[in-house]
């Protein structure tokens, strides 16, 4: 009898070890979701000052607050927090550069049909040269 007494508490410590193990995971999946999404609006950010777009004044104040949740272990808050950031989302250089091609064929098109208002633009060669390096 002692023998199924010790089975049965070997089965039941095994079962609570295998839900806490299966909590844990989803912990992490959580914690792994939640940090993808904050990495996401971070990389936003990194590309609005990297190229020079609108950031708000009080972005330094933000960032110093997520990061005391972070050091914390609390992703979810730091997202939260994420949320006040205010910046202008910079369009991406793939995007800039289909509008580039497309302006250009546009202006191509205007002065083959001769001058129509565009003699300012006549004297840059491309559109890149109004376009800010990436």
């Amino acid at each position: 009898m002692q023998q199924v007494a010790t089975h049965n508490h070997q089965v039941e410590e095994v079962a609570r070890q295998i839900q806490e193990v299966g909590q844990t995971i989803e912990q992490y999946k959580t914690w792994l979701t939640v940090g993808r999404k904050l990495q996401s609006q971070l990389d936003l950010l990194e590309q609005a000052l990297l190229r020079q777009g609108w950031v708000s004044g009080n972005t330094a104040a933000v960032l110093d607050n997520m990061l005391q949740h972070l050091i914390r272990r609390d992703v979810s808050a730091a997202l939260q927090v994420a949320s006040n950031l205010l910046f202008q989302t910079m369009p991406s250089p793939a995007g800039i550069a289909q509008w580039v091609e497309e302006t250009e064929r546009l202006l191509e098109v205007a002065r083959s049909e001769g001058d129509v208002g565009l003699a300012s633009i006549k004297c840059s060669k491309t559109l890149n040269d109004w376009v800010r390096p990436s």
